[in-house]
């Protein structure tokens, strides 16, 4: 098990007139702040992120961090006329280096947040708990604000470095049959077996996410070219029989998710 130094960094920041707010150190060589695309659609969306620079051998995490990981958790209720905030997740990277699975971003790394808003006129202000890890992980926390100010002005660059990282994350499988079937629960292989349905998946990018949100172990390939396998330790194979299963994986047209249940009873077959 890793060392985890529980060190918090509080930060604030002032609010700013641009497209951005001033940097934040969370640790040596690790800088974060929040921005913002102004732009803003008729249904009152708009994008902003969170934008970390760190070196490429820093990572943080996914929303299902995975064994190792620290979650990021966000906080957006003093905000005033944002009715609804969403983060976007990009893909992550699946990574076994550090003798644990875990989904991560490695280096640079933009998250988007989906703003709903319900008034032209207000301030944006987000509070940020996240793992900055590389030996050691640090929780870090960041707060920023950003006004509302309704002017139609879009910040063209982070524009289009919000829609571009947008473009990144899994967006709903469109079928028309299912991507993936989840043949249930192996206790003799230890995971859930999934065939994958269509062709175009590629089996080493499939991760699963429980009821809980938490993520099952990084993927197996078995003999059987559509077969695959998430780890599922013993002692949480009781709590997601019967549950349902997001699976996310990437194609060659991008990333997809979808959801499913995972049938009681195991399987008991093996791989």
């Amino acid at each position: 098990m890793r060392l985890q130094i529980c060190l918090i960094a509080l930060l604030i920041s002032t609010p700013v007139l641009a497209g951005a707010t001033p940097w934040q150190e969370l640790s040596p060589g690790v800088r974060l702040r929040l921005v913002s695309s102004d732009r803003i659609d008729v249904s009152g969306r708009t994008l902003v992120g969170l934008d970390l620079e760190m070196p490429q051998s820093t990572r943080t995490y996914w929303k299902a961090p995975g064994e190792g990981g620290l979650a990021l958790s966000l906080d957006w209720s003093q905000s005033r006329g944002v009715a609804q905030a969403e983060m976007v997740w990009p893909y992550p990277l699946i990574d076994q280096s550090l003798g644990v699975d875990e989904f991560i971003y490695l280096g640079p790394t933009l998250l988007p947040v989906a703003l709903t808003l319900d008034s032209p006129v207000g301030e944006i202000a987000i509070s940020v708990v996240m793992g900055i890890c590389e030996t050691q992980c640090l929780p870090a926390r960041a707060s920023f604000t950003l006004p509302i100010n309704g002017t139609g002005r879009v910040d063209t660059i982070n524009d289009l470095r919000l829609r571009q990282a947008e473009a990144l994350a899994p967006i709903a499988w469109p079928g028309p049959g299912p991507a993936a079937t989840l043949l249930g629960l192996d206790q003799a292989a230890g995971g859930i077996l999934v065939r994958l349905e269509d062709a175009s998946i590629d089996p080493a990018s499939l991760i699963g996410v429980d009821g809980r949100g938490d993520a099952l172990g990084a993927p197996q390939k078995s003999r059987e070219p559509n077969l695959v396998l998430l780890p599922v330790s013993a002692a949480r194979a009781g709590d997601i029989d019967g549950t349902r299963i997001e699976l996310t994986f990437m194609t060659p047209s991008g990333a997809f998710s979808m959801s499913t249940d995972l049938g009681r009873g195991s399987t008991g077959n093996g791989l």
